[in-house]
C-alpha cells in the first residue's frame, strides 16, 4: 500500500507491452513469410562443463544467474548460426529429422544416454500424480503418447510420430519408461548441445487473408476517435455533411453523429429504447420490456424511467378516479368483491382499529385470529381445532391484512404456526393466500439462500442410446458412414446451396410465415459454420437489412490495451455477434434467459417482427407461448473463464442471433419437421449425430 503505480514500457523485458510488441512483430513476419513449419525450443543444461567449471566452492548454478545467462546466450547464438546460416536442418530434410524413440544402446550409445537424460517427459499420470503437467487428473501434454509403427498426420496440426513398441527401460528403481514418454527431438542438435531441445513439425495451415498492423485511435483522443468510428462503419460517405447527418439531422460534432448512427452506446440509449417501444402502443409488451431493462441493462435512474413511461405502460388498465388517500382501500374492496363473487370466502383484517371500518366485513387481526396481546417468539393463537373459527379458517381461500408492516413479526409467526396446525399443512400459513398491504419500506427483505425443500425424482436410463445401438459397422477411429440415401454429394459451394434449397424451399415466398420458419433448420456442429450458413441465407432473404452493432469493452482496461477492432472480431460461445444482421420475418434464436415464465428462455426460436436502433420486436415460435410478441433491448454479456480469453469481454448487444442454421447442441430438445445437416468436419462429441438425426418427427 505504498509507492506509486507506473506502467512498464515495452523496453522493459517481460512487461505486458513488451510481449504485445513481440507478438505483433511475429504476426508481421507471418504475414510476409507465411506460418512456421518448425517449432524449436532450447533449455539450458545446468551440467554443461562451462558452467560447472566456473562455480566456486559450495556454489550451485542457481547462485550464478549471470554465468547461466552468458553461457546460454553463447550457446543460443551458436544454435541460430547452425540452423539459420549453416542450414543444418535443411540439409537433412530427406532423412528422419524428428525422432520420438529411445535409440538402441548398441547402435547409438551416446545418443541413448542423452535422450534418457534430457528428452523423457515426466513421468506423470499414475507414475507421478503430483507432476506439474497434471491437470484434472490428466497430463496437459497428453503423455504417454500412443504407439505407432509409422509417422502419420494427426487430426490437427500435430503429427503422430513413430513410436514403436519397445521393452521397458528402467530410469530409476521406481520408474520404467518406453517410447511413449519420449519428447520429439533432433539427434544432431541434441548431441551437439547436450541439453533439452524440443523440435516438432507443424502442418502448414491454409493461407488466410490477414491485415498487418493497423495504428488505431484511442478513445482518449476525442473527436479523432469518433471520426475513425464513422469511417470504419459508413460505406461511401459523399461529404462531411453526409457523415454528420444520420436520418437527415445534421450534428455539429462527430460524437453526436456516432451516437445517433448507433455505432457507439449512447448515454440515453435506455430512454430512447423505451421511447421507440411506447410509440407502438402495446402496454403489456412495454411492461415486459421495462422489467427486462431493470434486470439486464443496469439503469441508473429507475424512478425517472418509471415516471416518464408510466402512462404508456398502464394504458390497458382501467382507470378509476379516487382520492389518493383511498386508492389502497379501493383496491382492497375490488379484491374482496372479486373473490366473494366466485363464492369463495375472504377474511379482511388490519392492524389498526380505525382502518377496520373501511373494509367490508373487516376486523382487527388480533380479534379475528385471537392473537395474544403480549405476543412472544413461541406464541400460538388461541384457536382450538374443534372451534367454529377453525372450521371457518378451513373454508377460506384468502386473507387480507392491511397495515401489515406495523405488526410485530411474532404475530405473523404465531398465525403461521396456528394455521399450519389447524390445516395440517406445512406450507407457509397453511397454504392460504396472504395479501399484505401497507408501507413495505418497513418490511424486512427476503432472506437469500434460505432453507429450501429439495425434492428430486431420479430417473435412471436403462438403455444406452447410440447409433444402431452400437452395432453398426465402423471404419477407422470408430466412425460410422452415413447412408447414401440421406447424403448430398459434395460439389463445393453448389452442395451448400442445394442443402439450403432443400431445407428452405421457396424461401422468398415465406418471408413472414412463422409456421414455415419454425419447421425448418440446418444443423451443424460448430458456431463458425452456423455463422457462415446464416450469412448466406440472410443474403437471399427478401426485405430491408439492418446491421445492429454491439458496444464492446474490456473490464478494467483503463489503458485501452485492446483495440475496438479486435474486440469486434471475436465472438465467444453463447455471445451474439458484433454485427447482427436482421431482416423483418427472419428467424432468430434467444441466447439468454430473459423471462422464462413468458417463454423467453435460452434457445427459444423467435421471428423478427420489427427492429429499431435500441429495440427488437419479436414473436415467439416455440414453447407454450407461441404467437406471443415481446420487445427485447440490448443487454450486457460477460465472458467467463471457459471462454479462454485473457480478459473479461463485456458486449452490449441484442441477446440473439439468426437461426436459419443452429448448432446441434442448441437443437437438443426441439422437434423440427425439415432438417438439413451440414457436416464440413466430423462431429466432435458423442451423441451429436444421434441428436441431429433424431430432430425430425
Amino acid at each position: 500500500n505504498i509507492g506509486q503505480r507506473t506502467i512498464l514500457p515495452s523496453t522493459f523485458i517481460g512487461s505486458r507491452r513488451d510481449l504485445t510488441q513481440h507478438y505483433e512483430d511475429g504476426m508481421a513476419i507471418v504475414l510476409n513469410d507465411g506460418k512456421p513449419d518448425i517449432f524449436l525450443t532450447m533449455t539450458c543444461n545446468l551440467s554443461w562443463s562451462k558452467i560447472s567449471s566456473q562455480l566456486g566452492p559450495h556454489q550451485t548454478p542457481q547462485d550464478r544467474p549471470d554465468l547461466l545467462t552468458r553461457i546460454f546466450r553463447s550457446k543460443f547464438e551458436q544454435l541460430k548460426e547452425d540452423v539459420i546460416n549453416k542450414g543444418v536442418i535443411e540439409k537433412v530434410k530427406n532423412y528422419i529429422v524428428v525422432r520420438a524413440e529411445i535409440p538402441k544402446f548398441e547402435d547409438e550409445p551416446q545418443l541413448h544416454e542423452v535422450v534418457l537424460k534430457h528428452m523423457i517427459h515426466g513421468p506423470c499420470g499414475t507414475l507421478n500424480p503430483n507432476s506439474p503437467c497434471m491437470k484434472n487428473g490428466q497430463c496437459k501434454k497428453m503423455y504417454p503418447k500412443q504407439v505407432y509403427q509409422e509417422t502419420r498426420q494427426g487430426n490437427d496440426s500435430y503429427p503422430q510420430y513413430r513410436r514403436r513398441f519397445n521393452h521397458l527401460i528402467s530410469v530409476n528403481r521406481n520408474v520404467t519408461i518406453d517410447n511413449r514418454w519420449v519428447v520429439p527431438y533432433n539427434p544432431w542438435l541434441l548431441l551437439k548441445y547436450n541439453c533439452h531441445i524440443n523440435k516438432e513439425w507443424y502442418r502448414r495451415m491454409s493461407k488466410k487473408k490477414v491485415i498487418g498492423r493497423i495504428y488505431t485511435v484511442s478513445p482518449l483522443e476525442g473527436e479523432k476517435f469518433y471520426l475513425c468510428v464513422l469511417l470504419s462503419h459508413l460505406k461511401g460517405p459523399m461529404s462531411w455533411e453526409d457523415m454528420l447527418s444520420p436520418n437527415g439531422t445534421c450534428f455539429n460534432t462527430f460524437k453526436k453523429a456516432v451516437e445517433h448512427w448507433g455505432f457507439l452506446e449512447s448515454d440515453n440509449s435506455i430512454h430512447e429504447c423505451l421511447v421507440e417501444a411506447s410509440s407502438l402502443r402495446m402496454p403489456y409488451a412495454l411492461r415486459s420490456l421495462f422489467v427486462t431493462i431493470l434486470i439486464f441493462c443496469e439503469p441508473t435512474n429507475i424512478r425517472q424511467l418509471w415516471d416518464d413511461f408510466y402512462t404508456y405502460m398502464m394504458e390497458d388498465y382501467p382507470s378509476t378516479s379516487v382520492a389518493a388517500t383511498t386508492s389502497k382501500t379501493f383496491l382492497y374492496r375490488t379484491l374482496i368483491a372479486k373473490v366473494r363473487s366466485k363464492g369463495q370466502i375472504v377474511l379482511a383484517t388490519t392492524s389498526s382499529g380505525i382502518v377496520v371500518t373501511l373494509l367490508p366485513g373487516g376486523r382487527t387481526a388480533h380479534s379475528r385470529f385471537k392473537i395474544p396481546i403480549n405476543v412472544e417468539a413461541d406464541s400460538f393463537c388461541f384457536i382450538s381445532k374443534q372451534s367454529d373459527l377453525a372450521k371457518l379458517i378451513r373454508e377460506i381461500t384468502t386473507i387480507i391484512w392491511d397495515e401489515a408492516p406495523m405488526t410485530n413479526r411474532y404475530a405473523f409467526e404465531a398465525l403461521d404456526r396456528s394455521l399450519k396446525d389447524i390445516l395440517d399443512c406445512n406450507a407457509p400459513f397453511g397454504g392460504k393466500i396472504m395479501i399484505l398491504g401497507g408501507d413495505f419500506c418497513q418490511v424486512l427483505p427476503v432472506v437469500l439462500k434460505d432453507k429450501t425443500c429439495d425434492h428430486y425424482k431420479i430417473i435412471i436410463l436403462q438403455n444406452i442410446m447410440r447409433i444402431g445401438d452400437g452395432n453398426e459397422p465402423t471404419k477407422c477411429d470408430d466412425m460410422v458412414k452415413v447412408p447414401h440415401q440421406i447424403e448430398i454429394t459434395w460439389e463445393g459451394e453448389n452442395s451448400i446451396q442445394k442443402l439450403i434449397r432443400d431445407t428452405f424451399p421457396q424461401l422468398q415466398s415465406h418471408t413472414w410465415d412463422a409456421s414455415y420458419m419454425v419447421e425448418r433448420a440446418i444443423l451443424t456442429p460448430k458456431n463458425e459454420d452456423v455463422q457462415k450458413l446464416n450469412d448466406i441465407i440472410i443474403n437471399h432473404f427478401l426485405g430491408e437489412e439492418r446491421e445492429l452493432l454491439s458496444f464492446d469493452e474490456v473490464e478494467g482496461d483503463t489503458h485501452n490495451l485492446y483495440q475496438q477492432e479486435y474486440l469486434h472480431s471475436i465472438t465467444p460461445g453463447g455471445f451474439p455477434p458484433h454485427d447482427l444482421k436482421v431482416k423483418k420475418g427472419a428467424p432468430l434464436m434467444l441466447l439468454r434467459n430473459i423471462d422464462p415464465k413468458a417463454g423467453l428462455c435460452n434457445g427459444t426460436r423467435l421471428l423478427c417482427r420489427g427492429f429499431f436502433m435500441n429495440m427488437l420486436g419479436v414473436e415467439i415460435l416455440t414453447g407454450h407461448n407461441i404467437g406471443k410478441r415481446s420487445f427485447l433491448p440490448r443487454i450486457k454479456h460477460k465472458t467467463t473463464e471457459s471462454a479462454g480469453l485473457p480478459f473479461v469481454l463485456i458486449r452490449k448487444q441484442f441477446p440473439m442471433k439468426l437461426s436459419f442454421a443452429i448448432t446441434i447442441n442448441k437443437s437438443q430438445g426441439q422437434t423440427i419437421l425439415n432438417v438439413g445437416i451440414y457436416l464440413p468436419r466430423h462431429v466432435f462429441s458423442r451423441g451429436q449425430l444421434y441428436v441431429a438425426l433424431s430432430r425430425v418427427v
